[in-house]
């Protein structure tokens, strides 16, 4: 009988912690080959509802941590042969070598998704969040390895 109160309270609680939404954006890689139309399936309910409640700021800094410095595409095809980038400075010149140098992906999405307005402005708010953090995350990062190199530079000159 007791194992069984001991027990209830952890099925609970496995429980509680498998129902927390934690799931990833479904994304497509930017040299993604369809091979057939199920390649491009999404949960559209699934997609929006993590779009709603997903974090660009931090998903941004995960990203980078793990080294994925792939922006995201707003849009990229027959309308538009470059990706656009929202949430780019185009006056940086970090921002522009990286818009025109580094890989990007794009949210998976499917026509129902593309002709919602309420998920186009999810999704155009989420990717300018999140192309703008990981830039300045970057440019960040790439200030500091060049301070240090100056740095080091200096003191090997002075020794």
């Amino acid at each position: 009988m007791n194992a069984r109160r001991g027990f209830l309270p952890v099925l609970l609680l496995a429980f509680a912690i498998g129902c927390e939404r934690n799931d990833p954006l479904d994304f497509i890689p930017s040299d993604f080959v369809i091979h057939k139309p199920s390649d491009l399936d999404v949960d559209v309910k699934t997609q929006y509802e993590i779009l709603k409640s997903a974090d660009p700021v931090q998903d941004a800094k995960n990203a980078f941590r793990k080294g994925d410095r792939r922006l995201i595409a707003h849009g990229i095809g027959d309308v538009t042969p470059r990706p656009i980038y929202l949430g780019i400075n185009r006056r940086s010149n970090f921002a522009r070598n990286a818009e025109e140098t580094w890989d990007y992906k794009r949210i998976k999405l499917t026509v129902k998704l593309v002709d919602d307005p309420d998920f186009d402005a999810l999704r155009s708010n989420y990717e300018s969040k999140y192309n703008s953090i990981l830039i300045l995350l970057a440019d960040t990062a790439h200030k500091d390895e060049m301070i240090s190199k100056w740095l080091s530079d200096g003191r090997q000159r002075n020794k």
